[in-house]
């Protein structure tokens, strides 16, 4: 069988073993996040899924209190540190494109913890630059 066949089979395996997989909506949760370097916030809403054992996918955006909303999905994990999730986004306006990695280390007892972002964005036909971050994110009610 050549590689192409191999692939297709592999494929087909992981749809079928994905659409077989028990998945439960847990719903949505959002966190209200606070810069440590300027004191900029952001609103973070995710909703979240269990795959079980551990694994939740997690699919939401980011509102900053004065920008247009980042669309964001990544994964979740239990972890010896708490919960730790890794999510990635980007946004597209006005001529400006920008991508965003978020790490974000949570409490398991409280849902509350911190984060850490770099954000690399550019003009379309323009030079990149990036910027990090890091704060606070605090678990709130959902609006």
């Amino acid at each position: 069988m050549n590689k192409l066949a191999w692939l297709g089979a592999g494929l087909m395996l992981t749809t079928a073993c994905a659409v077989s997989a028990d998945v439960e909506y847990l719903g949505d949760f959002c966190w209200q996040g606070q810069s440590d370097l300027d004191g900029a916030t952001a609103l973070l809403q995710l909703g979240v899924l269990s795959y079980g054992d551990g694994h939740f996918p997690v699919h939401g955006r980011i509102i900053p209190a004065d920008g247009p909303a980042v669309v964001v999905s990544g994964n979740t994990e239990v972890t010896a540190a708490g919960i730790e999730a890794t999510l990635q986004g980007s946004e597209l306006e006005s001529g400006d494109i920008s991508t965003v990695t978020l790490h974000l280390l949570l409490d398991p007892v409280n849902f509350n913890g911190t984060y850490n972002v770099i954000s690399v964005w550019s003009e379309v036909a323009g030079e990149a630059e990036a910027e990090t971050d890091r704060g606070t994110a605090s678990l709130v009610p959902c609006q």
